[in-house]
């Protein structure tokens, strides 16, 4: 298990345990299933850890990966979609392009369902 740490803006970072099979390419799919599942049925999370565990399917087997969401300051659903798109869009050479395309229109598709 290696651990992961990506910081989405100033007000949360997403801390993953992942196995060693799972790959930097998949983690955009990861990241973005995480956030939102966050925030799933809530406007905004206040400044806590919260924590979860999350499938992952790569190749034949599945893989669960354990997270840690550590809420700085008060952060809106908006807030943390739009800073884990940005957080994949300015980092290219982390994620698999096509995957990272993916994660990026399920965040779109939720902050759009947010704000409807």
């Amino acid at each position: 298990m290696g651990q992961t740490v990506i910081r989405l803006g100033d007000q949360a970072e997403l801390i993953l345990d992942e196995p060693a099979a799972v790959s930097s390419t998949e983690r955009a799919l990861i990241v973005s299933e995480i956030v939102a599942r966050e925030f799933s049925g809530t406007a905004s999370r206040k400044p806590a850890i919260y924590t979860g565990s999350l499938p992952v399917r790569i190749g034949a087997r599945i893989f669960r990966i354990y997270y840690q969401f550590k809420v700085k300051q008060v952060m809106n659903a908006l807030t943390a979609y739009s800073e884990a798109i940005r957080h994949i869009e300015n980092n290219p050479h982390l994620y698999d392009r096509r995957l990272a395309r993916t994660a990026i229109n399920v965040l779109r598709q939720c902050y759009r369902t947010e704000l409807d």
